[in-house]
Parts: C-alpha cells; structure tokens; sequence
C-alpha cells in the first residue's frame, strides 16, 4: 500500500510524526478513512475510535473526543483534542481536559494513554 505523512497533534503537543497508509474517525458526515493520494479537505472530528494502520501493517487505536482532520497534498494532519490509547510507546501524558469517570483535570497517567 502507498504510504502518507501522518501528524497527530494535541494541545500538549505533537503525539506522532511519521508514515501512514490508513487512518479512519468519524467526521462531521459521518465515518471516513483517509489513504494514500485521497483528495484534499478539512472536517471537525466527532467523538470515536480512531485507526491508523502503518506501513509494517501493524495498527492501533486511540479515543478521540473531538477535533480537526486536514488532508491536503503534503499529508494528513489530525489535531485531536483528548486521545486514549497507543500509537507511541508509554509515557507519562498530563491529562488536560477529559471528562471520564475516576479521571481528573491534571491527573498523571503512565502507560499508553496518547497516541
């Protein structure tokens, strides 16, 4: 499969920088998925499981509560306002603003909980 440039950002900062060959969310109209040479648009994320899937065929998965996806010839950028899950090693994230049971504004989480 063809591969694009991925970025993944949140308001702490850039979670993943690198190459793709799928992701899918739910955007303003609905479910999506974004490939290699797809046409260029810009659309608000709603609430979902996002799946990127990388050029050695593996994939993961994150929460994202809400944000903004833009596709353009240069690659593909998510700005994402919360992420859950794994696309990077575990590490220490400050959780900024999630509204779950049992987790609070500035708490520390360890393991994989950005990107």
């Amino acid at each position: 499969m063809n591969e694009y440039h991925l970025t993944v950002s949140t308001p702490s900062g850039t979670v993943f920088d690198g190459d793709a060959v799928f992701l899918s969310l739910r955007g303003a109209g609905g479910d999506l998925a974004v490939m290699a040479g797809h046409i260029p648009f810009v659309t608000t994320v709603k609430k979902c499981v996002c799946k990127v899937r990388f050029p050695d065929e593996t994939e993961k998965t994150a929460d994202c509560e809400t944000g903004l996806l833009t596709v353009s010839k240069n690659g593909v950028h998510l700005l994402a306002w919360f992420l859950v899950s794994g696309i990077k090693k575990p590490q220490t994230f400050l959780i900024e603003n999630l509204r779950r049971p049992g987790i609070r504004k500035g708490m520390l989480l360890d393991g994989n909980i950005p990107f």
